[in-house]
């Protein structure tokens, strides 16, 4: 029985500007499109549908040193419902999921 998984999503920054670069870089389709969103999962060759159900949604605070964090908050939803890319048969057991995530270089694009 297929279900979703509903997660919300936080960023933490410093600096004003850099939350709105990774705002932006984040708005692109490959990381959270508004539609037609999916997540590969290269460890059973599938593909799970994703979808940006809100965000983001900025905010401000102190962290436990009293120093100023910029946040912004997303929404999203990932169906466990499969799309296979390969054949159903050699579909491994997947325990985890690594997912590697290019380093922020602030004034570069990404």
């Amino acid at each position: 029985v297929p279900y979703d998984i509903d997660y919300q999503v936080q960023l933490f920054c410093r600096s004003l500007q850099h939350r709105t670069e990774l705002v932006s870089r984040l708005a692109r389709f490959e990381y959270l499109p508004e539609r037609f969103g999916f997540l590969a999962v290269p460890q059973d060759n599938t593909v799970r549908r994703l979808d940006l159900m809100g965000g983001p949604e900025m905010g401000s605070g102190r962290d436990a040193d009293g120093k100023r964090l910029f946040t912004a908050t997303y929404r999203i939803r990932v169906s466990t419902e499969l799309f296979l890319l390969g054949d159903p048969e050699t579909l491994p057991t997947v325990k985890t999921i690594d997912l590697e995530v290019d380093p922020y270089v602030p004034g570069q694009p990404g």
